[in-house]
């Protein structure tokens, strides 16, 4: 492997944080390159379904803070111009839930 090309797996891992010791100096460059980026992309899914587990930790968890905060939010008219102040009943949340 030259070293422009070393050099080059060696800014790959930098910009996305991978470790210098995943390159195998036994392989081609494109073979380096090849199993570098799969790294990177598994790595991108991770970070996506950790996002998602998170999303629905919260729901599950804060679901009733989330809803009151959607139903407290203020929405304006398009026709009046005027704000609409939203009601929250808990008494009706419930029995919609049942």
């Amino acid at each position: 492997m030259l070293a422009l090309q070393l050099w080059r797996l060696k800014a790959i891992c930098k910009q996305h944080e991978l470790d210098y010791h995943l390159i195998d100096y036994s392989l081609t460059y494109a073979e380096n390159k090849k199993y570098l980026m799969s790294l990177v992309f598994n790595k991108e899914e991770d970070l996506v379904q950790e996002g998602e587990s998170q999303e629905e930790w919260y729901m599950k968890e804060h679901f009733l803070t989330y809803y009151v905060s959607l139903q407290k939010e203020q929405t304006i008219s398009e026709e009046t111009g005027s704000t609409i102040q939203t009601g929250f009943s808990l008494k009706e949340w419930i029995a919609s839930r049942s």
